[in-house]
């Protein structure tokens, strides 16, 4: 009988993703999703939210007949307007109240997909790695650290866990910081920023599925934390000149001074988006690649590969 896995966040980028890799690996997939309707043509085996996520005891009937917990749900992005308090019931408290019900149910493994946010702000100096000890800047990375301690403490009287801290992901139809880059790159006209070369770590979201996939067969305790990230970082101006190659098109970025890009942006309140764009934050992610996952070597080509027109027929 193939092993059940209990997918929570089933519908959103990572998930969605994940759970089609999950399926051609021969597991059979139970997917958690607020709107369970938008998913019943995906999977066989979909539950909605439980009402009173918190509450472990909401989630014990998820769990009956599973073997794994791949937790991708929460809130994924820092935003100034979302409260501290719903930040820490998404990220945290949601999380603990999973782990611990799991601990007491589950034979296999407890993913916990947190952030590279849960041990930086968005601009690191130096090179995060798994043994980099944690600072989160905004309440999104300490709700995230938060739900790792909830995970540990459930996890810690027996069982296997594991916590993964992705950096920026990836993919055909992602949203967020990398959406918006799409959106510049689509722009018919020629950019100047070619001098955007602060280099920043990226991961492939289907190479966090392939490392999601290695864990769920390791028999090793593999608890982590790891950091989860493509080979080689790239520059912002990578990343638009990748995008526009992927469509067939020239990269046409030049370069200006940095405060001729700066100073309008600070002006019209978008300093700290500066800030990450022009801003390092590069990973590496030495302990999965000893489990033996491995890492995109090619972001570039695979940023190109996703921007390509999707063919049909």
């Amino acid at each position: 009988m193939a092993e059940r896995v209990l997918l929570t966040g089933a519908g959103g980028f990572v998930g969605r993703a994940l759970g089609e890799k999950l399926i051609r690996a021969g597991y059979a997939v139970r997917a958690v999703s607020r709107r369970p309707e938008t998913l019943a043509a995906i999977y066989h085996d979909v539950v909605p939210l439980p009402e009173r996520v918190t509450d472990e005891r909401a989630w014990a009937p998820l769990l009956a007949h599973v073997d794994h917990v791949v937790h991708c749900a929460g809130i994924a992005h820092a935003t100034a307007s979302i409260p501290r308090e719903t930040y820490m019931a998404a990220n945290a408290e949601l999380t603990g109240a999973l782990a611990r019900a799991a601990a007491k149910i589950i034979g296999g493994r407890f993913v916990f997909v947190s952030s590279i946010r849960a041990m930086a702000g968005p601009v690191a100096d130096a090179i995060l790695r798994d043994t980099t000890p944690p600072e989160p800047v905004d309440d999104y990375g300490r709700s995230k650290l938060e739900g790792e301690r909830f995970v540990a403490e459930a996890f810690a009287g027996g069982g296997r866990h594991t916590i993964l801290r992705p950096v920026l992901i990836y993919g055909r139809g992602v949203k967020g910081n990398l959406s918006a880059l799409a959106r510049l790159a689509a722009l018919p006209v020629p950019l100047p920023i070619a001098g955007l070369a602060a280099k920043r770590s990226l991961l492939d979201v289907e190479a966090l599925a392939d490392a999601i996939l290695l864990l769920l067969e390791e028999d090793r305790p593999a608890t982590g934390p790891f950091v989860v990230c493509d080979k080689a970082p790239v520059s912002v101006a990578e990343v638009v000149a990748a995008m526009r190659e992927g469509s067939g098109r020239e990269p046409l970025l030049f370069a200006v001074p940095d405060a001729l890009l700066a100073a309008p942006l600070r002006l019209a309140g978008w300093g700290e988006a500066w800030r990450r764009l022009n801003g390092p934050l590069t990973a590496r992610a030495d302990g999965l690649e000893r489990l033996g996952w491995a890492p995109v070597s090619d972001t570039r080509a695979r940023i190109a590969a996703y921007a390509a027109p999707t063919r049909r027929g």
